[in-house]
């Protein structure tokens, strides 16, 4: 008998040179964050050295599609939040 996963655990760290750009993302990010599926948590915060970490859990009914389409909405809201600050100046 194959034993059942009771949890998945997926984390991503983005490397971000400016810390404070990656506080701003950070904080931009939590706001999308908040309403997430049922079984599902996302924590974010920065790294010792200023990296974004985005930690994912899933419980095991919650379907990995749905863990994949999170993804996919982070990062292209990260790479849009990206985009923007080139052409905005954080001091």
């Amino acid at each position: 008998m194959i034993p059942m996963i009771r949890e998945t655990i997926t984390k991503i760290i983005i490397p971000i040179a400016n810390k404070e750009l990656a506080l701003s993302i950070v904080k931009a990010l939590e706001v999308d964050n908040r309403l997430v599926p049922k079984g599902m948590s996302i924590v974010m915060n920065l790294t010792p050295n200023g990296d974004i970490s985005i930690l994912i859990k899933i419980k095991n009914h919650v379907d990995i599609l749905t863990l994949r389409n999170t993804i996919d909405d982070l990062l292209e809201h990260l790479s849009l939040l990206l985009k923007t600050s080139k052409h905005l100046r954080i001091s």
